[in-house]
């Protein structure tokens, strides 16, 4: 919608209503429904999902991959210090998960909140269970989750 007065018109996929597609689901399938032909720019991070790319690629669209960002993590020690004494840490991006796992031992770890499902599943597999999980990765939706742990506690 930002970008109307810029390009004219613009496409945005439908909001899932049955939770069974991703955000990239959505948004290929859109792009495709549109009748996009590529090449598609995919501007992203060193460390990545590859679900869009994936999904244009397998239907025959070239997709330039384009790192315009890398991810750089503090060390262990920093991310420790970092949790010493929390409470509870909110965590936004599985790389950061997987970094506080390794850093914080089980006995002394915050509850974990997870910006959303595909973090919260990087805590689970890092053996870190998240106390709360935003229903999607917004600002309200994680209000929400906090909301509801402090008053469960």
């Amino acid at each position: 919608a930002a970008l109307r007065a810029t390009v004219g018109s613009t496409r945005e996929p439908e909001a899932s209503t049955d939770g069974e597609k991703g955000p990239a689901e959505r948004l290929a399938g859109a792009m495709l429904a549109a009748g996009a032909r590529g090449p598609v720019l995919f501007p992203c991070g060193n460390r990545h999902r590859d679900e869009l790319p994936g999904l244009l690629s397998a239907r025959g669209l070239e997709v330039d991959e384009v790192v315009c960002y890398r991810t750089v993590l503090a060390g262990r020690a920093e991310a420790r210090a970092a949790a010493a004494g929390s409470t509870m840490l909110v965590v936004a991006s599985p790389s950061v998960v997987e970094l506080l796992a390794e850093s914080c031992p089980p006995a002394v770890r915050p509850l974990l909140v997870a910006i959303g499902p595909t973090t919260a599943a990087s805590a689970r597999a890092a053996g870190w269970l998240p106390a709360a999980v935003a229903s999607t990765p917004s600002t309200r939706a994680l209000a929400t989750a906090i909301t509801g742990l402090l008053t469960a506690h």
